[in-house]
């Protein structure tokens, strides 16, 4: 909630156009772009706005509900200019763009939230997988596109077969090592029938002492450097990676291991509380 809260102050000092009905929920799906000096270390949750038409919005984690203990902040629309007063009493003012199903915030200090629409019952309710939306910015300002994720359901093969692919580090926990100042990135993953490769997010080649062989002793990855992962998956068919310094959450990109393509850089959820 702390995290929350200091999001609150970003969204209530930036500056925005046009118009458009804010009454609803709406998921926070990018923050860019993001330098390294102004970088949230534990990256920036997918949260829920939700807006009421009698003048309260409330913040909301992608995976929990709106309850008793939600704190609101008191806003005010006309249309064009959306005022927060937020629980210090400052009085924040901002202009808000839609298109559509879109809603975007620019910051002062350059970064654009953008936002889509929740619909159907309850949906601030909806239970939504946490995922850090902060991208950082590149010396040209140039970002390839977010790749289209496999969303098939490979649940029912075997592991050997299940763990094949392209992979997205989403979350880490319970680091034991000291983390970058910035964060930790998405790099990504590259499993074979025989060989396991981290390579950073923009690489497109396995290069250099990056991967090495392993194998498996039931849900155990034994690599040959001496490391072993214990291998599960989440309730969002997420790989996950656990070894006694860290535990990594991988999201599949495609199960072809001889493409590997160019991903923004991200600044993962890095969590040690849950």
């Amino acid at each position: 909630m702390k995290r929350f809260a200091a999001l609150l102050f970003c969204l209530g000092a930036s500056s925005l156009q046009a118009a458009g009905n804010i009454v609803g929920t709406w998921e926070l799906t990018d923050a860019t772009p993001v330098s390294f000096n102004s970088s949230d270390p534990h990256g920036v949750v997918n949260h829920k706005l939700y807006f009421t038409a009698d003048g309260r919005m409330f913040i909301i984690a992608p995976d929990e509900k709106l309850g008793p203990e939600t704190v609101p902040v008191s806003y005010d629309f006309d249309g064009n200019v959306r005022t927060l007063t937020l629980p210090g009493g400052e009085v924040h003012q901002s202009r808000v763009v839609f298109s559509g199903d879109t809603m975007r915030v620019k910051t002062e200090d350059g970064v654009t939230f953008t936002y889509r629409r929740l619909t159907g019952d309850r949906p601030f309710d909806r239970k939504l997988e946490p995922r850090s939306v902060e991208v950082l910015a590149t010396d040209d300002q140039e970002q390839p596109p977010s790749p289209k994720y496999d969303t098939s359901d490979y649940s029912k093969q075997p592991l050997a077969q299940r763990i094949r692919g392209v992979w997205e580090i989403v979350k880490y926990r319970d680091v034991t090592f000291e983390p970058p100042q910035y964060g930790l990135p998405n790099d990504k993953y590259v499993i074979t029938p025989t060989e396991v490769a981290m390579i950073p997010p923009t690489a497109t080649r396995i290069e250099g002492d990056s991967r090495g062989k392993y194998r498996l002793d039931g849900n155990t990855m034994i690599v040959d450097d001496g490391s072993r992962w214990t291998l599960s998956f989440n309730q969002w068919g997420r790989l996950v990676l656990k070894r006694e310094d860290a535990e990594l959450t991988l999201r599949l990109i495609s199960k072809d291991t001889t493409v590997n393509p160019r991903l923004p850089i991200r600044i993962v959820l890095h969590d040690q509380e849950d």
